[in-house]
């Protein structure tokens, strides 16, 4: 993917900076957080509450970027690996059916009558984010962490150069440079 830095207004060029380091620190917390899950002693234990914290700390900093309309644009993710491509897609939809919402459809509440002082039970199914999908999405986030991180590279350079140039900034962000 090629984006020619050059060619964007000031406007566009300083908010495309903006959401880009906002995106390169999410990318960061998911990966720290996916790193941590995969390491801990409950990552197999599919009914660990400890595991279900960690796995929606990572889904939400990972999904983040991606869940408004002010994101990075549509060129972002564009993952070479197809299956990179449907993990993403799942881990938006796990965000918005399950962690970053209530919805019903991935859970299932079941009550049964029973011989007990009650008389019934009850238990909510809920999705399960299956183990060895950390490892993928760990290396998800580290390969767009490395491209972000380029991009950002040029962006910034044409910020700079601009700058030195005499063109005004706007105020997005705060350069400081040398005089």
């Amino acid at each position: 993917m090629e984006i020619d830095y050059g060619r964007l207004t000031q406007h566009e060029l300083e908010k495309r900076i903006v959401r880009m380091a906002l995106t390169w620190v999410d990318l960061l917390s998911a990966g720290f957080a996916f790193e941590t899950l995969i390491e801990h002693p409950s990552y197999n234990d599919l009914l660990s509450a400890d595991r279900d914290a960690l796995v929606e700390a990572a889904v939400i900093a990972y999904a983040r970027p991606f869940s408004h309309s002010e994101g990075l644009g549509a060129e972002w993710p564009d993952f070479a690996d197809d299956r990179w491509t449907r993990e993403h897609e799942e881990l938006l939809e796990y965000r918005n059916a399950f962690v970053g919402h209530s919805d019903t459809d991935p859970r299932t509440v079941t009550i049964e009558t029973d011989d007990s002082a009650r008389g019934f039970s009850y238990r909510v199914t809920l999705p399960v984010y299956r183990y060895g999908r950390a490892e993928m999405a760990l290396e998800m986030c580290r390969g767009l962490h490395t491209r972000l991180n380029e991009h950002l590279n040029q962006a910034i350079g044409e910020l700079i150069r601009r700058e030195r140039e005499g063109g005004p900034p706007e105020a997005l962000v705060s350069i400081k440079l040398p005089r």
